[in-house]
């Protein structure tokens, strides 16, 4: 019969030391082991055991214990402080959100509210989107009006009914322990300024509980704004919260060392948080716009404001730069109040010639990028960066191709993100300085590239001004534009307009059948554009099939009776047709319109009706203005009549017996 030891059960990790032995010996399971361990080690328990020291551990243990669960409860508790200033329905959000102590019509509360794009409710368009996402960010540079336009929505909100919580700049929030008093648990709007600085400086910023062990020293703002948006919808329900935030949006470090604006909010860290915003840019403010409200809070200041309207086409695109503008010029130390576009600051951060300086130190190839996108807006081409890079490549020459690859765009994200180069402002791309390259090449670089791109209005737009140069209104031939129109009209060949120019190209280079062929299409297109009209006429004329081109002028008088220069067209074709009585007929229609136009103009009047002094006074202001408009005098057949004259020959700079070429 086997003999069946019982263990007690705490000397069952013992028993672990000592296994029994496998040679067989059946009756030892560990009891004989164990004696002669304790007898081999009883000094060392004696002293365990009799000095205390294992009491000691274990009441040390314990009290840690209790620590760790007391620190962990610490940790549950929350803070029954609200850091939110609770506004109810009816107040006054501005007060609350831009505080002035001076109270004067440039405080930012009192300066009035203005639709900053016409044609658009920029109000309405953010708060369809917080009710859809029940979470906005208005994004924007600095000084855009991000903080006005939200305080604007918060206010008709708030004026509906939404209780208002508005955390101020120097609060410390953390999440409730419960809903705090005096802030209902329905239609509550959160309204959060300048997210991208709290959470930049929340690295820094000490938490009021860091006393406590338990509570960190520090804390991201990110957290602390995702738990407490949660413990509200917890509380209240995800239905009756809504939040309203702002934040810039800079994509480039404003000083070194430090993240750009966008990069403080740490996206990727923390999508929970900012997965729940939509988005929204706000539009810089329409210079029509920040022309009036320059005169209209410039009146309310006592500042007088001269030419307020170049004064927005200068300015950044903030609202900012406007109202600091102001206020430098109503300061009584200054002197005079007046605010003029010498003493206007264009940007909040100096001149234009000083960001620019401070770009071309950074990125020294940016002063390309400036020429190129000088020449593509002067030449009527998009600002875009497939437009920009090829240009400005070619402006620095051969070679260099580290600098065009690399360095080049890397200037060109620079001033995309931080100087907005696709949206120029007046006098910020002039600040580079003209241009000094030829400018056939620049202009076959820009066929080019226009060809290369498929920009048909670009090429439409650059051949009506190699036509029509420095806004000349009458016609200078271009080698160029025939083959520009042509790439235009094979493009668009529903473009009335790309078939007139291309008719008056042809015309200009003395290709009269092609050129009625291309009017005729246009007129084809669009049988009320008058402008062709006027052409056929004009190719008529130069022909000598003066019916027909009588026919063309009266139908382009027909569309366009204000127009003094289709009747000049008209009386020419009527007096060399000999009908003279018509032609003075037209003539008193057409005197007090053609009062309006320019001097060269009233020079071909003055012409076909017979004054020739008044003629040639006439035409020496205008060539004294525009002296590229000699070689089109000389063949203009308007003034034949003066071709009799030395005058007019010593005005125009030919030969006595020149000028029987004309064009349209």
């Amino acid at each position: 019969m086997q003999l069946i030891v019982l263990e007690p059960w705490f000397l069952g990790p013992v028993w672990g030391l000592f296994p029994p032995r496998g040679d067989g010996e059946e009756g030892m399971v560990g009891w004989e082991a164990f004696v002669q361990w304790i007898n081999a080690h009883k000094d060392a328990l004696t002293f365990l055991f009799g000095s205390g020291l294992l009491l000691t551990v274990l009441a040390a243990l314990r009290k840690g214990v209790r620590w760790l669960l007391r620190w962990r409860r610490e940790r549950q508790l929350r803070s029954d402080d609200n850091p939110f200033i609770v506004l109810p329905p009816g107040s006054d959000i501005l007060s609350q959100v831009l505080p002035d102590t001076t109270d004067s019509p440039l405080s930012d509360r009192r300066i009035p509210y203005k639709e900053r794009v016409p044609g658009r409710n920029i109000c309405e368009e953010m708060e369809k989107k917080l009710k859809e996402k029940r979470a906005l960010l208005v994004c924007g540079r600095s000084g855009l009006g991000k903080t006005r336009e939200a305080a604007h929505l918060a206010q008709i909100l708030n004026n509906e009914g939404w209780t208002v919580l508005y955390l101020p700049p120097d609060a410390w929030l953390e999440p409730p322990a419960r809903l705090p008093k005096g802030v209902p648990g329905r239609r509550l709007l959160f309204f959060l300024d300048d997210l991208s600085r709290r959470c930049y400086s929340s690295r820094q910023e000490i938490n009021p509980r860091a006393e406590s062990p338990a509570h960190p020293l520090t804390l991201p703002f990110q957290v602390r704004l995702r738990k407490t948006l949660e413990a509200y919808e917890t509380f209240c329900g995800k239905g009756e919260i809504l939040v309203l935030a702002t934040t810039r949006d800079e994509r480039e470090p404003e000083y070194e060392g430090e993240p750009a604006e966008w990069d403080k909010l740490e996206w990727a860290r923390y999508p929970e948080l900012w997965n729940r915003f939509e988005c929204y840019h706000l539009p810089e403010p329409h210079p029509q716009v920040a022309a009036e409200l320059l005169a209209e809070v410039g009146q309310a200041a006592g500042v007088q404001v001269e030419q307020p309207e170049v004064l927005a086409r200068h300015n950044d695109g903030t609202l900012r730069n406007l109202v600091e503008n102001l206020r430098t010029a109503a300061n009584p130390f200054r002197g005079r109040p007046v605010l003029s576009p010498e003493t206007f600051r264009d940007t909040l951060r100096g001149t234009w010639e000083d960001r620019y300086r401070r770009a071309v130190e950074r990125h020294p190839e940016a002063r390309y990028l400036y020429q190129a996108a000088l020449l593509l807006r002067r030449y009527g081409f998009p600002l875009r960066r497939y437009t920009l890079l090829p240009l400005a490549r070619s402006l620095m020459g051969p070679g260099r191709w580290w600098a065009k690859y690399m360095c080049l765009p890397r200037a060109l994200r620079y001033l995309e993100r931080y100087e907005g180069i696709y949206t120029p402002r007046d006098g910020q791309l002039e600040v580079a300085g003209p241009v000094k390259i030829d400018e056939r090449k620049i202009i076959e670089q820009l066929i080019c590239l226009g060809q290369r791109c498929r920009l048909a209005d670009a090429l439409h737009h650059l051949a009506t001004r190699l036509m029509w140069p420095e806004s000349a209104s009458t016609l200078v031939h271009h080698p160029d534009a025939v083959r520009i129109l042509r790439q235009v009209v094979a493009w668009q060949p529903e473009n009335a307009a790309a078939w007139y120019h291309l008719g008056v190209a042809l015309a200009a280079a003395n290709k009269k059948e092609k050129a009625l062929q291309a009017f005729q299409k246009s007129i084809a297109l669009d049988s009320n554009y008058a402008y062709p009209w006027n052409g056929l006429g004009n190719v008529y004329r130069d022909l000598g099939r003066y019916e027909e081109a009588l026919k063309a002028y009266r139908k382009a008088v027909e569309l366009a009776p204000d127009d003094g220069v289709y009747r000049l067209g008209l009386i020419g074709a009527l007096l060399r047709l000999g009908r003279e009585e018509e032609a003075r007929q037209e003539e008193q229609i057409a005197r007090p319109l053609i009062a309006k136009e320019d001097e060269y103009n009233r020079a071909c009047f003055a012409a076909l009706t017979g004054d020739k002094d008044e003629a040639l006074r006439l035409l020496k202001i205008a060539l004294e203005k525009i002296p590229g408009l000699r070689d089109w005098a000389r063949c203009d057949p308007d003034l034949e009549s003066l071709h009799d004259d030395p005058r007019f020959w010593e005005l125009v700079n030919g030969q006595l017996g020149e000028g029987k070429r004309s064009v349209s």
